[in-house]
């Protein structure tokens, strides 16, 4: 492997890779280092058990044993065992909600990108709504209502007030209530005369 000892210097004197990014700190780590009584009770039960069964082992219950012959072995035991699976409780607990807040963290990204896509889906559709409706509105402007009385469907025409003026056709204002409409020219078939 060579090394450009020079492409090196350049790098240091100019400022590059002088922040090293921090590592994320593990599960553990990070709950032991945010909460100090979980790692107290772990280090002092994990102590006041070990220290017992050095008492055990090497000294035969002397250091927990006073000059009067009253032995505090057990309660040290006790207290060493409770203080212990208490910090390991509260351990294992702290990992468990570490777990759910990763879980709720995706869910709650998962869904903002669905709500995104959901809404870059509406603007579209509204998008394509308003263009449709331009469409309409050109072809509109380039035949009027009236021409379609004109064609071969002459008697499907769509009077210019809409479907509620009492049977009337074209008349805005309306007609009387029961009246017929009239309709203003014949089929293109007929004659002009009709004999």
């Amino acid at each position: 492997m060579v090394v450009d000892f020079a492409e090196l210097r350049n790098k240091i004197l100019a400022g590059e890779n002088d922040v090293e990014a921090d590592a994320l700190p593990s599960p553990i780590r990070a709950e032991l280092r945010e909460d100090n009584m979980t790692l107290f009770s772990i280090l002092l039960g994990g102590s006041l058990l070990g220290v017992s069964m050095l008492d055990r082992a090497k000294h035969e219950g002397a250091i927990f044993t006073t000059a009067n012959g009253t032995n505090y072995g057990p309660l040290a035991d006790a207290l060493g065992f409770g203080s212990f699976l208490f910090g390991m409780g509260r351990l294992s607990r702290g990992l468990q909600a570490q777990e759910e807040i990763e879980n709720y963290e995706q869910l709650v990204t998962e869904a903002e990108s669905y709500v995104a896509n959901m809404s870059q889906e509406m603007e579209e559709m509204a998008a394509e709504a308003e263009e449709k409706e331009e469409e309409a509105a050109q072809a509109k402007k380039e035949k009027p209502q009236q021409l379609d009385l004109i064609g071969r469907n002459w008697n499907t025409h769509v009077p210019a007030g809409g479907f509620a003026d009492f049977g009337s056709v074209g008349n805005m204002h309306g007609s009387a209530v029961g009246q017929q409409p009239v309709f203003y020219r014949k089929g293109a078939s007929s004659s002009p005369f009709g004999y």
